[in-house]
């Protein structure tokens, strides 16, 4: 039997969950607690409770406006073509947004934009590998599977950050 950890924190977006093992971070979704993936990954884990871990503390420094990246250990768990989409992603800085296109012409498939959103549709490490920052060529926000007021939120609260 695997054993992961959960924590959780309540932010201005809503209550956000994580869940880690020994090795790193592997799932932090907001406003659901994420059984499909959970049972997918790792159908016969015990969930121990753990409200004092790099994870949870560097969630609390980004939702304060400390902290601007993330140095944690990450396990990603996809295809290659999710792991290349969510690593591009993973370099968009704090604050900027990127595009679909350009994103998938990062990982040099160039015309792949509505696979890069169902990659990022697919993505379990939410803020953590940061897709509220890829919107569309046009500006408009696309989507975002926590919802696009979230979204909005997340977007309005790094630039805000970066202008105090």
């Amino acid at each position: 039997m695997k054993i992961l950890y959960k924590s959780e924190l309540y932010s201005f977006i809503g209550n956000i969950c994580l869940f880690f093992n020994k090795k790193g971070l592997l799932n932090v979704s907001i406003n659901t607690y994420n059984n499909k993936w959970i049972d997918k990954f790792f159908p016969d884990a015990f969930i121990k409770p753990s409200n004092d871990n790099i994870f949870l503390t560097q969630l609390k420094e980004y939702f304060s406006g400390l902290r601007k990246e993330f140095d944690l250990q990450i396990i990603l768990l996809g295809s290659k073509f999710q792991k290349d989409v969510w690593k591009s992603v993973s370099k968009i800085p704090f604050g900027e947004t990127m595009s679909y296109i350009e994103v998938a012409r990062n990982i040099n498939w160039k015309s792949a934009q509505r696979a890069v959103g169902n990659a990022l549709g697919k993505n379990h490490l939410l803020i953590v590998v940061p897709c509220h920052r890829v919107i569309k060529s046009n500006g408009n926000m696309g989507g975002f599977s926590a919802g696009i007021e979230v979204k909005k939120k997340l977007l309005a609260f790094e630039k805000e950050i970066l202008n105090d």
